[in-house]
Order: structure tokens, then sequence, then C-alpha cells
């Protein structure tokens, strides 16, 4: 987790996080998600994630996917955000360059 304040300065700004998946079926592929939440007042609130089957990812080759986040001025300064993979297969699930990108409102 990383503090709110040392991703954006604006209180209206976009987060990406991407990373490249690789899995030998497509049922290891049904349990994995991509997610980010930020936390508010020690609590996690509006969930997003990317399950990466629906997402369109193909068992058997690395595939890249992304998800983005909006971020609004609900969020005050002592707030974090979260960004993991969560598994729940048996068999494993490779996960390459995970990036963050942060994007803020032109001036």
């Amino acid at each position: 987790h990383i503090p709110i304040t040392r991703v954006f300065q604006d209180k209206y700004a976009g987060l990406r996080i991407s990373a490249w998946v690789y899995a030998s079926t497509g049922e290891d592929l049904r349990r994995g998600e991509l997610v980010i939440t930020p936390t508010h007042m020690g609590k996690h609130y509006r969930i997003t994630h990317l399950n990466f089957y629906d997402y369109g990812c193909k068992p058997l080759e690395w595939n890249k996917v992304s998800l983005d986040l909006i971020i609004t001025s609900e969020l005050s300064e002592g707030d974090t955000l979260h960004s993991f993979v969560y598994y729940t297969g048996n068999d494993k699930l490779f996960i390459d360059d995970l990036k963050f990108e942060s994007f803020e409102r032109k001036k």
C-alpha cells in the first residue's frame, strides 16, 4: 500500500495498474484477479477488480492486463491505496512487469 499523497497532488486523478499474466489453464485465469482498493479511515471501499479470464486472457501465453481507477475528492491525506493480485487457484499463476501509473488533470 502507498499513501494517497505520494501518488497525487490533485484530488481528481487517475491510477492505472498493469501487468503481464501467464497461466496454464483457463480455470487458473478464472481464479485470478487484479485488485485496486483505496482505504479511508482504515476501511477498504470502492474495490475495483479485473478477472483475468473475463478480461480475455488466454492460457499458455503472456497476456497484458490493465485496470484504471479514478480518484476523487472523497479521499483524504491519511488514506492509502492497496493493489494486489488475488488468486484462489492451486496451480501456478505468473505475474510480470507490475506497473503503476498516475494521471492528474491538466491545469
